[in-house]
């Protein structure tokens, strides 16, 4: 017999982490005979996760819970549909939306993964959306995280079993046999090109360092577009294709990821940058900490255009960057490769559809 899981979820062209997720699960595909009923989540109307257009509108939103709450009902009537998963952002708005999506799933004594697509503390910083959280969590049978912050937050807040699964890259995006330069010409950054992702902090690296070049992919707010379009050694290349993206990151000699953007969970961007053999310089904020550890680049616990350039100062040497880059390429072999993380998923699918 088929076993589907219920997966609610955005997809692209929206920017954003869990898009991006979203879309490599449904290129990978799961393991163990699981198929993916998609339940798209994706914002309507001309809102943007990132820029000048991140507002709500209420009766978009309206619309958009009306869309997912009627596609859930209809997949959970698939006798085949054994599991729903969840993923979002612990935003209020998203958590009172799948409160009520859990709750429909109860009806049909579905089992409930919660996958939080964040590090749940940034996000949950009131009494009301705690209170919420809590709710959504009664409701739930089992919770996702993508870090140990918010594992740790759940565990005392919730009852829910918690896992922690980090995202994944698939393993023909990794580079071997990277070929460093002698000196640093390139620093990369790829996601939300806004002030919350830290590309204030690399305008002001650029004024300091004219001789390295700053590449920014990704769709920007215009104040950061404004500022950056005077310096010569910047770059703003706007939103770009995946192979593209893949190739900004083959020719760059570093990662810059200084983000301090509360919603941030576990980058996707940065374990392709560790993937493609770059080191990194990150602030210490999320699982950035976790995933180069000391040995994969420089963590900054004040992400400052100082501290930034002391980093890239101590990665001039060219053998350094290579140790980095491949350590960084191993790590995702090891802990983020697609078939070690997509088995943790149906690993916990046959699980709950057992019981």
């Amino acid at each position: 017999m088929k076993k589907r899981v219920i997966l609610l979820a955005p997809t692209q062209p929206a920017s954003g982490g869990i898009a991006t997720w979203t879309r490599r699960v449904l290129e990978s595909g799961l393991p163990d005979g699981w198929e993916i009923a998609l339940v798209d989540e994706k914002l309507i109307g001309k809102r943007e996760n990132f820029g000048d257009h991140t507002g709500r509108k209420f009766h978009i939103e309206v619309i958009r819970c009306l869309r997912i709450w009627g596609g859930l009902l209809r997949e959970m009537k698939n006798p085949a549909s054994k599991v729903v998963h969840i993923c979002i952002p612990s935003d209020l708005f998203a958590m009172m939306r799948e409160t009520v999506s859990a709750w429909l799933a109860g009806l049909f004594h579905k089992p409930v993964i919660m996958h939080f697509r964040c590090t749940v503390p940034n996000m949950v910083q009131t009494d009301r959306a705690l209170r919420v959280l809590r709710r959504l969590c009664r409701k739930c049978t089992c919770i996702f995280a993508l870090n140990e912050q918010s594992a740790a937050f759940l565990r005392q807040h919730c009852t829910t079993p918690v896992i922690v699964i980090p995202n994944f890259v698939p393993e023909q995006e990794t580079c071997a046999n990277r070929q460093p330069r002698e000196k640093i010409e390139t620093a990369v950054y790829v996601g939300g090109v806004t002030a919350a992702k830290g590309c204030d902090v690399i305008l002001d690296l650029a004024e300091r360092c004219p001789a390295v070049r700053f590449r920014l992919v990704g769709a920007w707010e215009n104040a950061i577009y404004e500022r950056g379009k005077t310096l010569k050694n910047v770059v703003f290349t706007g939103a770009l294709p995946h192979d593209r993206i893949m190739r900004e990151l083959q020719d760059a000699d570093v990662f810059l990821f200084l983000s301090r953007y509360r919603g941030e969970g576990f980058s996707n961007a940065l374990a392709e940058a560790m993937a493609m053999a770059l080191p990194c310089i990150v602030s210490d904020w999320a699982a950035n900490r976790d995933m180069i550890g000391a040995e994969g680049g420089v963590v900054l616990q004040e992400p400052t255009a100082q501290c930034a350039q002391e980093a890239l100062t101590k990665l001039e040497s060219a053998e350094l960057r290579d140790t980095m880059g491949e350590r960084n390429r191993k790590t995702v072999l090891e802990k983020y490769s697609a078939d070690a993380v997509l088995r943790q998923y149906t690993a916990c699918y046959e699980e709950l559809s057992a019981h």
